[in-house]
């Protein structure tokens, strides 16, 4: 049970599920996240403080659920603390960052989401946030239909997974799983800005000629699938990585993506140590990988498999509408 440890607890508000802010209190307690703090604050986010950094993609949250206003209490640096005001009631979720200090709610500005939004990086956060929500809500609805890694008996044909360097004759499987995975991302938030010319079949095809496909196959099945090579495909040089390793002495993860049918079933994980412990049999150094900025999903994979970020970085790439991207290491 989580304590209702925030302001306006006792608000007898009720949204359009029947949820009162003390239900979303408790389910946004397991997803608040160091990938949902805001940037400035995330070196210093917990899970013991797990509100740090989270007031104004939480507060235009419950404004989705209940309505009302999103108001903020000016902040010495300039910005706001977020809360939730609905029919002249007040609630704050993420006041616990302030250690129990007294917080002033009386005529404060209301908030304006476009205005907070217009920062790119923020709206991504308050989408993340939101689709972990939904997530969370329709696996306490229906366990059986969406459940995550830690809190369910793996369903049939999960059972014995295998991480396999992909042949020619897995090529539709793999090339139809990333096509899956392309189509649901434009659907709803690409967050790897994929689309259908990467990763193209034409991509797909020549990673397996080249021996560097790999997947995540079970019962059969094409569930998951990453490359691996020693190419960075840019000038990983420019980062500032923990060790001074040249080319050929560190793995590089490229295009891991899960069939969505099988998302939040630990795919993605088995992956990841799928290709480390590939890395390590064949005696590299290191396991190094690059992503899109705002690639919150894939930045908090990589970060609970022990990745570490080595900065954001322009990698000469050339790549329209990327002009940077954050680069993570894995040392071995």
């Amino acid at each position: 049970m989580v304590e209702n440890a925030f302001y306006g607890a006792d608000a007898d508000i009720t949204d359009a599920r029947g949820l009162t802010p003390r239900d979303y209190y408790a389910i946004l307690s397991g997803i608040w996240c160091a990938e949902t703090c805001a940037p400035r604050m995330r070196g210093r986010w917990t899970p013991e403080n797990r509100t740090l950094g989270q007031c104004s993609v939480t507060a235009f949250l419950m404004q989705d659920m209940f309505g009302g206003e999103v108001c903020g209490i000016p902040l010495e640096d300039g910005g706001f603390h977020c809360f939730n005001v609905v029919g002249g009631r007040v609630f704050d979720l993420t006041c616990g960052q302030f250690g129990g200090a007294a917080l002033d709610y009386a005529n404060c500005a209301e908030q304006f989401r476009e205005v907070h939004f217009a920062d790119a990086e923020k709206r991504g956060r308050y989408e993340y946030l939101k689709q972990r929500l939904e997530a969370a809500i329709a696996g306490a609805a229906a366990p059986s239909a969406d459940r995550t890694e830690s809190e369910a008996t793996e369903p049939e044909g999960l059972q014995d997974l295998s991480f396999i360097k992909v042949g020619m004759a897995q090529f539709e499987a793999v090339a139809g799983m990333y096509a899956r995975a392309v189509e649901k991302l434009e659907r709803t938030v690409n967050y790897p800005k994929w689309s259908k010319y990467h990763p193209s079949r034409e991509y797909v095809a020549d990673s397996i000629r080249r021996g560097e496909q790999f997947a995540c196959v079970a019962g059969g099945r094409v569930i998951g699938a990453v490359v691996l090579n020693e190419s960075p495909e840019g000038k990983y040089g420019l980062g500032a990585w923990s060790r001074d390793l040249r080319e050929g002495e560190y793995l590089v993860l490229h295009i891991l993506a899960v069939d969505p049918d099988y998302e939040r079933l630990g795919v993605g994980g088995f992956l990841v140590d799928g290709s480390v412990a590939f890395a390590k049999a064949k005696g590299y150094k290191a396991v190094r990988l690059d992503i899109v900025p705002e690639n919150l999903p894939a930045a908090e994979l990589y970060r609970s498999r022990g990745f570490v970020s080595a900065g954001k970085v322009d990698r000469l790439r050339e790549i329209e509408g990327i002009p940077v991207f954050e680069i993570f290491e894995l040392n071995l």
